[in-house]
């Protein structure tokens, strides 16, 4: 079973069709308006700004992005197909920009 906010989101998506007609709709008399993108408007947001936090990503986001590499760029399934190469390629490299970006902000 689908978290709420899942299913409002599905919900969204069926009336919409498009992420992108979700993200635009402006049936603001909507019940389910302020939680079409998927997140709670009324949820404060965690304070992560701390050295620990940043730090924290920083590794994760390491850690993902080798895993990623070893176990997905490098098999031989993505090497041999030139569509999920390139996938694989975009993903790693938006991996390394998020890397780049959190290590820029630490």
């Amino acid at each position: 079973m689908p978290s709420p906010l899942k299913a409002i989101r599905s919900k969204c998506l069926s009336c919409s069709l498009t992420s992108n007609e979700v993200k635009e709709c402006t049936a603001e008399t909507c019940p389910l308006f302020h939680y079409r993108l998927g997140k709670n408007p009324n949820r404060k947001p965690r304070k992560t700004t701390d050295e620990f936090g940043w730090h924290e990503a920083l590794d994760r986001t390491h850690c993902i992005l080798d895993s990623f590499y070893e176990h997905v760029t490098k098999h031989p399934v993505i090497q041999d197909d030139y569509e999920l190469n390139v996938l694989a390629t975009k993903t790693q490299d938006a991996l390394m920009d998020l890397y780049q970006a959190i290590g820029g902000r630490e």
